[in-house]
């Protein structure tokens, strides 16, 4: 007689997408070839969140407690809002198992601006060729992470994994291919606070996120109508959403058509710039076409500008159902291959434990069970080992005193030989800066009328305690530890340029084309890493006032 077998539920992941303004869960049911299918989603939106700060716990909370009710309490995964996630690919030498993981360490120390014992940090592979490996780092903070966790975890939720946004972004995209990546893309994510451009070729990928996104229209609206964030927000909202019509000539409308061109604007500049870089420092191709996902990829006629202004079809993601990283958290925990998990070190050790808890249940009752019979014997043979151990160890002592003296002398050479890297560095870094001044000179003389007025180095950042986020040096008791490199150095340029063509009124658009023309000579120079925090005042005729941040290239041995 056969018996009917139960046929096993399919497994189901649920999924938290937490953004600036709102919360999104969902339960998805995996394919079993990469894919998934939403089963339900629900979106609360965080009325008390829409600027970003303050202390938001009530309103989470409160978001947390629907999601719940919708979605059931269980294992969760996470995924975390971009702008409090740093993401990094770096380029390494190949090297063996074992010393890998020491490269890829050093590397987070030189690019994650905080010490390791204050974030959560991994690493995924993204490619790999005889000569070099491919790595994306990626890290936050742990309290910010916690700030997250621990209310989920207090919700009914067990966090499992938590992943950066833009690379859930990423997984989004490819679960929409067909036949897999063919073609390089460049993938635009616009959100409340943060925006993500992700050049994808291949099976290799880079993230950059940039402080640009839906809140910039919301300040340069509150800003022009003198009014609060909140309201300037909800007009965005309505206006944008087609819920409102205002007319084009009256306060509110010039108001919203200019705080949309300016993000339309500077969105393109970024996009146009980092094109450039990521040409330059990654070696990768231009993308054949632009993808545009995110909130604030429905502002009017911004496809349209972006296709305009750099010449490539600009497409939407097509994902019908939820948002995109919602989405792509579900097909990353879905997927079989390593992805990157910045759930906080305590809440892993916490599922291993849970996960160990039976099995060593187990092992001590078998423990116990085989030293009930044999325990007289065993304890006569520690008892004869201890001694013997106690006798050597008596013998042995002198040897621990000469051992421990010269460690100390190993350690005072190698904090010898560490302070006689750096006076070599001082020294080499002399004439490093006369051919970058001569450089500067070469880049302002071919774009002409410009001049700098002021160059000074910033100090370096501090950690908020008056400790310098410099990389510290590797620990002298290691001695396979790779040597600390400098942080960037800044440097904080001004200066001024002139527009012969119009020296009595207010500079033309010529002359802004030309400065930015100088940011991009400078970008491209072997000295120069990237610019930042440009700022350019037009109020004198004839003269247009910039300032900006170049970083310093730390190869360039200044």
């Amino acid at each position: 007689m056969k018996f009917l077998q139960r046929p096993k539920s399919p497994r189901r992941l649920r999924v938290l997408e937490i953004g600036a303004t709102h919360v999104s869960g969902g339960i998805f049911v995996p394919d079993g070839q990469g894919g998934v299918t939403c089963e339900r989603r629900e979106t609360v939106e965080l009325t008390d969140a829409i600027e970003g700060g303050g202390d938001t716990s009530t309103d989470l909370d409160r978001a947390l407690a629907v999601l719940k009710t919708s979605l059931g309490g269980g294992p969760v995964h996470l995924v975390l809002p971009g702008h409090l996630a740093l993401t990094k690919a770096v380029r390494l030498p190949a090297a063996v198992a074992a010393q890998r993981d020491k490269l890829i360490a050093f590397e987070a120390r030189q690019n994650i601006p905080y010490d390791l014992d204050e974030v959560c940090w991994d690493h995924q592979l993204l490619a790999e060729t005889p000569a070099e490996i491919v790595v994306l780092i990626a890290a936050a903070k742990i309290d910010a992470v916690t700030a997250f966790t621990s209310p989920i975890g207090a919700a009914g939720f067990e966090p499992v994994t938590v992943q950066p946004a833009g690379i859930a972004l990423e997984r989004a995209y490819r679960s929409t291919l067909a036949g897999g990546a063919t073609e390089p893309v460049l993938l635009v994510g616009i959100g409340a606070r943060s925006t993500h451009l992700v050049f994808i070729e291949g099976e290799a990928y880079h993230l950059r996120t940039l402080a640009l996104a839906g809140h910039t229209i919301t300040r340069g609206i509150a800003q022009a109508l003198d009014q609060s964030f909140a309201e300037a927000e909800q007009l965005k909202r309505q206006v944008l959403g087609g819920v409102v019509t205002l007319p084009p000539e009256s306060p509110a409308g010039r108001a919203v058509q200019a705080a949309v061109d300016a993000f339309g604007a500077r969105l393109i500049l970024e996009i146009s710039r980092s094109l450039v870089t990521h040409k330059r420092q990654n070696g990768g191709t231009d993308p054949t076409r632009v993808i545009l996902t995110g909130g604030g990829a429905r502002v009017p006629g911004l496809a349209e500008k972006l296709t305009a202004k750099l010449q490539r079809p600009v497409e939407p993601l097509g994902l019908s159902e939820g948002t995109a990283e919602l989405w792509g958290g579900a097909v990353a925990a879905a997927g079989k291959s390593k992805v990157v998990n910045l759930l906080p070190a305590a809440l892993v050790k916490t599922q291993l434990a849970r996960g160990r808890r039976p099995r060593w249940i187990a092992a001590a009752a078998m423990l116990i069970l085989a030293l009930a019979l044999p325990g007289i014997h065993f304890q006569r043979l520690a008892a004869a080992r201890a001694e013997a151990a106690t006798n050597l160890g008596r013998s042995i002592t002198p040897h621990y005193v000469w051992q421990d003296q010269i460690r100390r002398d190993e350690t005072r050479l190698d904090q010898i030989e560490h302070e006689i890297k750096i006076l070599q560095q001082l020294l080499s870094s002399q004439a490093g800066w006369t051919r970058f001044l001569v450089d500067l000179q070469t880049r302002m003389g071919a774009v002409e009328d410009v001049w700098f007025e002021r160059l000074q180095v910033l100090p370096p950042a501090t950690n908020g305690r008056g400790a310098s986020l410099r990389a510290a040096p590797p620990e002298m008791s290691d001695p396979d530890a790779l040597p600390a490199m400098p942080d960037p150095i800044k440097l904080r340029v001004s200066g001024r340029l002139l527009d012969r063509e119009n020296p009595l009124s207010r500079v033309s658009q010529a002359a802004f084309e030309q400065a930015t023309m100088l940011l991009g000579s400078l970008v491209e120079s072997p000295f120069v890493l990237q610019t930042e925090g440009e700022r350019f005042d037009a109020a004198d005729p004839g003269i247009l006032r910039f300032d900006f941040t170049l970083i310093i290239n730390p190869a360039a041995g200044l």
